[in-house]
């Protein structure tokens, strides 16, 4: 019964709740990616946008230059809080994250706060 209520519980949470609380699994991979307090806001926002056709966009929505760089660093997000759930514990996540060219790539745009740049050919070439 408890588990159900849990269940009913976590259903109840919005967008920007869940990824509130995947980033706080993950300080050392997040402190990095996310360099704007309202990141969770801001997909949650431009989600909404994108599936409910929202021709007027919020405030909080990306501009769709930015939205390559927001979609990279959920990835990573996502990669690591996979890699707790596998049984890493969250410095091994970094270890294993910034070996990844990519997530060195990414680091780099984030703190330059350049948008998505690289060519195709160059990302295709990485491991």
């Amino acid at each position: 019964a408890k588990d159900k209520l849990q269940c009913k519980n976590n259903r109840d949470l919005t967008l920007e709740e869940r990824l509130i609380d995947l980033t706080e699994l993950i300080p050392e991979i997040t402190s990095e990616l996310i360099k704007d307090k309202f990141f969770c806001a801001q997909i949650a926002a431009t989600r909404n946008d994108f599936v409910h056709d929202n021709k007027k966009k919020k405030k909080k929505s990306v501009e769709l230059e930015k939205l390559p760089d927001l979609v990279e660093s959920l990835s990573f997000i996502l990669q690591a809080c996979f890699l707790m759930e596998l049984g890493f514990d969250s410095k091994e996540c970094y270890q294993l994250l910034n070996r990844n060219l990519r997530y060195q790539y990414t680091l780099e745009r984030v703190r330059k706060k350049k948008y998505f740049d690289c060519p195709k050919e160059n990302l295709s070439k990485m491991p």
